[in-house]
């Protein structure tokens, strides 16, 4: 239960558009807007869909927008 607290105070409410959307290890998501986000992640929606990835993976820019803070993301299971 706590874990699931701690991760809805962290989705963001703001959709951030960026046309293009390219991850570090290459994949590219066209048209693409982050939708929301936690500490870990991110929703991504394209004209073709969409997919969660990790903040982690995003462009430095993008990190950044979205608060990305490496420490805060690593969770103990």
């Amino acid at each position: 239960m706590k874990r699931l607290i701690i991760t809805t105070l962290f989705v963001a409410g703001v959709a951030l558009r960026a046309d293009d959307i390219t991850l570090t290890d290459g994949r590219v998501y066209k048209n693409a807007t982050i939708i929301s986000h936690t500490v870990t992640s991110a929703t991504i929606e394209t004209d073709n869909g969409g997919a969660i990835v990790p903040l982690e993976k995003l462009p430095p820019d993008l990190q950044k927008k979205c608060g990305y803070d490496p420490d805060a993301a690593k969770v103990d299971i």
